[in-house]
């Protein structure tokens, strides 16, 4: 609950909840309430009203520099989002009471694939209120909803906004949203509609207002407007104003590509330093995909050294470090994973292997794009995917190749994968990963796992695998549209004044750089790096013009 200023109301929900889902001094329910207090005044301090509850509540208070002048409840929000630690988190307003036993139904009928809204019944003074505390058979009365004027806010047929007056979803999706968007925390308005774009087109999920009679319903209790009266009119007014373009803007976005897969990026990095080149991923992914929701997902116990043999990722970056420039980011989400959590049971793997295994875990889990941290993006991936896959044409599952003439074969790169979540072509290859562990080698879970099973001269060893999938799910991408140079052509990047940025921009069979961080090459130019430096000189290979467009 986003609180501010709304006692008499809160304590009412609350002693609903006490009624509806505790025995006595027991819980029918494992369930905690979150309280997040947007500096209300003193006579609506909660502080002494919360310990007379026997269910846990967390109850936050922000103080008056955090708030400011801000009248968006955005923050506030995500602020509990960050202390929820349910499975399924309620999202609602504090003056919304429970008329049932709203919990047993979430509880039997909510899914990974849902967001459920429940059927909201507004009051318009607080003796209409009060009446229909007393008699909730009100709502059916012809006289009682004529005096109330505008009764549902929410309804599955009279009014079906989905509005999270009280609403709910599994807590794992909505920290893949990390929220209600930050964008416009300074304006007024517009937040709600803006997750349940973000609902639909980042997470892919089924939306849905329930039917009254079978869910049950919450009553917005009436309460008066004295947040806005700090302001006149007009300030209100503009931003009211300032949002509603904000959102336009992320409608027309969305509208621009008919990009069925969920719009989230997944990244991966183990706690080392981070490089200027590595930030960059963010920063020209989001240039270029304005409404994406960025996952950066860390371990909490990084394994130390590297076991395999081979010479790759030796040379370390000693620079400066950059990650906590990602932090200052909107619609960029950083967790910190425990493996213990992680079905994975080589828990000693060192790093690298472990963020081969993660990769396709966490597609599987939320589908949407898998990146590197070493890929410069120059222009965006779903125009590229839309014109060469339209529609029904997608495949659930989409994986990167070239053809290497030498060999005659294709080569598989990990840098990039596209899918759907729940496709049986990565379920079935994390059913079967731990028999390509092996230490020693460095892409054991990578390229050379990618290799055995999709490459044809393996075929009579990669049947048992091949046939449990449904291989019709499975699309061949040319790997050029991120790999327009291969790891044998470093010097394009780092020596070659002949290729320009604009080729890569403009190209429609490329959207990105792959800038290879595990060469020699790629670590010199990152450990020399000067961003004062260069931005105060000519351009002296295609990195440096790519750099240059986001330090001059």
């Amino acid at each position: 609950m986003g609180y501010y200023n709304r006692k008499i109301q809160t304590v009412r929900t609350l002693d609903k909840f006490k009624e509806l889902y505790c025995i006595s001094d027991k819980c029918k329910y494992n369930f905690e309430v979150v309280i997040v207090d947007d500096n209300s005044t003193t006579p609506h301090d909660l502080t002494e009203i919360v310990r007379g509850y026997t269910f846990p509540i967390k109850y936050i208070k922000i103080s008056a520099e955090e708030k400011g002048d801000r009248l968006n409840p955005c923050s506030v929000y995500n602020r509990g989002f960050r202390e929820a630690e349910g499975k399924i988190v309620m999202i609602q307003n504090p003056e919304c009471i429970h008329m049932n036993d709203l919990l047993v139904y979430l509880s039997t009928n909510l899914t990974e694939n849902d967001y459920f809204a429940f059927s909201c019944y507004n009051c318009t003074s607080e003796e209409l209120t009060q009446e229909l505390l007393n008699d909730n058979t009100k709502i059916n009365d012809m006289d009682y909803n004529k005096r109330n004027r505008i009764c549902w806010y929410n309804h599955p047929q009279a009014r079906p906004v989905h509005y999270h007056f009280c609403a709910a979803m599994f807590n794992d999706n909505l920290k893949m949203l990390g929220g209600f968007d930050e964008e416009f925390a300074k304006g007024a308005w517009f937040d709600d509609n803006e997750i349940l774009l973000s609902i639909a087109n980042n997470l892919r999920l089924n939306i849905r207002t329930l039917d009254p009679n079978e869910a049950g319903i919450v009553v917005h209790q009436w309460h008066a407007r004295d947040a806005e009266s700090k302001i006149t009119k007009k300030q209100h007014e503009a931003l009211i104003d300032k949002n509603r373009k904000i959102f336009d803007s992320y409608v027309a976005y969305h509208k621009l590509y008919d990009f069925r897969y969920p719009k989230l990026l997944h990244l991966y990095w183990d706690g080392s330093n981070f490089s200027y080149l590595n930030l960059l991923t963010v920063l020209s992914f989001k240039r270029y995909h304005k409404c994406w929701k960025i996952n950066v997902f860390c371990p909490l116990n990084p394994t130390k050294g590297q076991s395999w043999k081979t010479d790759e990722q030796k040379e370390a970056y000693t620079g400066p470090n950059y990650f906590d420039e990602l932090k200052k980011l909107t619609n960029v989400n950083i967790h910190y994973i425990d493996f213990n959590n992680i079905p994975f049971s080589k828990k000693d793997a060192s790093e690298v292997i472990k963020s081969d295994y993660f990769r396709l875990y966490i597609l599987n889990k939320y589908g949407g794009l898998w990146s590197d941290f070493d890929i410069i993006y120059t222009n965006n991936v779903e125009k590229y995917h839309v014109e060469r896959r339209p529609g029904p044409k997608e495949k659930r599952m989409i994986i990167y190749r070239y053809h290497w003439p030498e060999a005659n074969r294709y080569v598989i790169p990990i840098g990039l994968f596209l899918c759907h979540k729940n496709n049986s072509i990565l379920t079935v290859i994390l059913n079967n990963i731990e028999q390509f562990y092996n230490p020693d080698q460095y892409q054991c879970l990578g390229c050379q796992m990618f290799q055995f099973i999709f490459n044809k001269e393996n075929y009579a060893k990669a049947k048992p695998i091949l046939m449990n999938m449904k291989i019709a799910e499975l699309g061949m991408e040319d790997a050029y549209c991120y790999l327009p140079m291969k790891w044998n052509e470093l010097d394009k990047m780092y020596q070659d004044t002949s290729v320009k940025a604009i080729s890569m921009e403009t190209s429609p069979s490329v959207f990105g750089v792959h800038w290879f961080n595990g060469a020699a090459d790629a670590k010199k130019y990152c450990n020399q790096l000067d961003l004062q430096e260069i931005k105060q000189r000519p351009p002296q290979c295609l990195i440096d013009e790519l750099v240059q467009k986001y330090v001059c």
